[in-house]
């Protein structure tokens, strides 16, 4: 039997892809290239595909708030799952763009998107030139599809977040103008701030080893910009808008319940490249250890490892490139140093800063005690791992 959570989960996949069925509906036909703009359709269907729909969920709790509805200011059960649809549409073309970014050959256990994109344009090449097959083109071709998988990678990036703010303008515009104004401001918002985080997200390489401060302070300001912008701030506040609350309050205690646990959200997913008894996460062991990123876990174990250690960590970090055998070293200094348990308090602080919040917006705007509820167990899905009062 499918608990409830598992069902929304479902309404919210295919519901997904139906809209990116809408939203892309083009007519082609006399287009000698239309194949090709189907492939990157079937593409972006299947990036849509296996994620957790946490954003989703905690959008719908928040909209289903009942105490701040007020009454000629809310918008329908459908018409915010499609405003929770299309934040999960706005997440797949962002992780499309960040395995370009990163050089990430996979995504969930698949080919990235731009990986898979450059087959998709071989096979085109290859039907629509079928008298010179692709294997008899100079090499020099054959480079270029993963170059051209790359390029059109960034397009489907592009394509989804125009995709997903379609989605929310026209589901929007079936309540009240004023709620429209505000929900599409919100996301507009929420997109701003992820492309600032991703700019402060791929200036972190350029932090110097020698600096865990700096290190860490950059990281907690892209967990705040870059994920908790579009993963907790921005599900919140479209949420609590459609459930009828002011834009202002809805921002304003976005902010505070979504700042800290999307903070602990991104440690929390951090320590998960570092676990060696995997969950079903898919996430690849040592996969931010083998593209060299600064993490929370780096800095605190260059400032508290002893000096043979930090030697260790600031060789491999300095390389040009890490391997596999590199995992290991890396993680056993995390463990000597104490780097994991830091992370581990640092996220149960932020989880209890998080409830706090809610129990005081509960208290200023007449919460019930059933949607709060809701609200912290929707909460708490976004750290299984970790203990949660």
């Amino acid at each position: 039997m499918k608990n409830s959570t598992d069902a929304v989960r479902q309404t919210v996949d295919a519901r997904i892809a139906e809209l990116i069925k809408e939203q892309a509906h083009v007519t082609l036909d006399d287009v000698p290239s239309s194949g090709l703009m189907r492939g990157v359709i079937e593409q972006a269907l299947h990036s849509s595909e296996g994620g957790k729909r946490l954003r989703a969920l905690l959008t719908l709790a928040a909209g289903t708030v009942a105490s701040g509805n007020s009454g000629d200011l809310s918008l329908t059960d459908q018409a915010i799952i499609d405003i929770a649809c299309a934040i999960e549409i706005f997440q797949t073309g962002a992780l499309v763009h960040d395995d370009i970014i990163d050089d990430s050959d996979t995504r969930r256990g698949v080919p990235a998107a731009h990986k898979g994109l450059s087959t998709v344009f071989r096979s085109f090449a290859s039907s629509i030139n079928a008298t010179s097959p692709l294997s008899n083109i100079p090499h020099t071709q054959h480079q270029t599809c993963e170059d051209v998988g790359t390029g059109l990678g960034i397009m489907l990036g592009d394509l989804l977040a125009t995709m997903s703010l379609g989605v929310v303008s026209q589901a929007a515009a079936t309540g009240p103008a004023l709620l429209h104004e505000a929900v599409v401001t919100a996301f507009l918002d929420m997109q701003k701030e992820v492309e600032i985080g991703q700019v402060l997200d791929v200036a972190d390489t350029a932090v110097p080893l020698d600096r865990p401060d700096l290190i860490i302070k950059n990281c907690l300001s892209v967990f705040r910009w870059k994920t908790a912008s579009y993963t907790t701030i921005a599900p919140l506040r479209l949420g609590f808008i459609c459930a009828g609350f002011a834009p202002d309050t809805a921002k304003t205690w976005a902010q505070r319940i979504g700042t800290p646990l999307g903070t602990a959200f991104q440690l929390a997913d951090d320590l998960i490249d570092v676990q060696r008894k995997h969950s079903t996460s898919g996430k690849p062991l040592g996969g931010d250890i083998k593209e060299g990123k600064r993490t929370v876990l780096l800095a605190d174990a260059l400032a508290y490892s002893t000096e043979a250690d930090r030697k260790v960590l600031t060789d491999i970090y300095s390389r040009e490139t890490r391997d596999d055998g590199d995992i290991s070293p890396v993680i056993d200094i995390f463990e000597r140093s104490g780097a994991i348990e830091r992370s581990l308090a640092r996220i149960e602080t932020l989880w209890n800063s998080s409830t706090d919040e809610i129990a005081v917006w509960q208290d200023s705007l007449a919460i019930s005690d059933a949607d709060t509820s809701r609200l912290v167990d929707t909460s708490r899905l976004f750290l299984p791992q970790i203990h949660t009062r």
